[in-house]
């Protein structure tokens, strides 16, 4: 995923630079293999990033109502993981 196409889906980010999204997309891609996440792997990807991001400070605007360390994009993320990982699955297939 790129900055370009994680800014057309979290348009929310559009201030942050292409740099700094690209080092959390990075880190997001590290955190959701694609032998596990499959076709829901630019998803998780997505919305981990996207959490990385609002997390960082300066951003409390966008966590207000949030217990520290969550965000609405994180919870989306776990959603996402319950469903990569119910039932049976071989990794790297």
């Amino acid at each position: 995923m790129t900055p370009a196409a994680f800014k057309a889906l979290f348009p929310e980010f559009d201030g942050a630079s292409d740099a700094l999204v690209q080092g959390r997309l990075t880190w997001a891609e590290e955190r959701t293999p694609a032998g596990i996440w499959g076709d829901k792997e630019d998803q998780g990807v997505a919305w981990l990033a996207a959490h990385f991001l609002c997390l960082l400070p300066g951003s409390e605007d966008m966590r207000k109502g949030e217990k520290p360390g969550e965000t609405m994009y994180g919870r989306e993320r776990a959603r996402l993981n319950k469903i990569v990982a119910s039932g049976f699955r071989q990794a790297g297939e």
